[in-house]
């Protein structure tokens, strides 16, 4: 039948191990979602950016470059430096690779502590995805690389947001 075909397809896990620090990629171009930043002109010079969870720290290298005020922080790639609070904080493509829903409140919570006027929250959505490259696990999929994914529709995402700040969210 379907159904014994397509759980063929995808395996569900119980336990995985599921290894963060491959989900941080090295880039030749400002990220996503700074590039929105930059584009509703939300940062200037003066204007304070802290990117939580910046990976590999392109994004802050390439501000820094162009005298922008700017720093990050990643619990593999930057753990020694120091979580602040900025003007914008950006948060992206750092909640769907949690697999934990507690720990996902808690970084979303954290990130929003150190936003003085902006928090920018994006994350992968199933636009496009085949859910059956992959195997279930908890709330979304173990990958190839035996990295998380959690794939968002953007209604839940702006759902989860509200519901965990107790804030209004502007999709953009």
């Amino acid at each position: 039948s379907e159904a014994e075909v397509s759980l063929q397809k995808t395996d569900i896990l119980e336990n995985a191990i599921i290894e963060r620090h491959k989900t941080a990629i090295s880039r030749n171009n400002l990220s996503r979602p700074l590039q929105s930043i930059l584009g509703f002109d939300l940062l200037t010079k003066t204007t304070t950016y802290f990117d939580y969870g910046c990976g590999l720290g392109d994004d802050i290298k390439e501000l820094q470059a162009h005298e922008y005020q700017a720093s990050g922080w990643d619990p593999v790639h930057n753990a020694s430096a120091k979580k602040q609070t900025a003007d914008i904080v950006n948060l992206g493509f750092v909640i769907n690779v949690i697999e934990d829903m507690q720990e996902r409140i808690f970084v979303l919570k954290e990130a929003f502590s150190l936003s003085k006027k902006v928090l920018v929250v994006s994350a992968l959505t199933k636009n496009g995805v085949d859910e059956n490259k992959g195997s279930i696990f908890k709330d979304g999929l173990v990958t190839s690389r035996n990295t998380f994914q959690k794939y968002y529709e953007q209604e839940e995402l702006k759902a989860f947001i509200e519901c965990t700040l107790n804030e209004s969210a502007i999709p953009v």
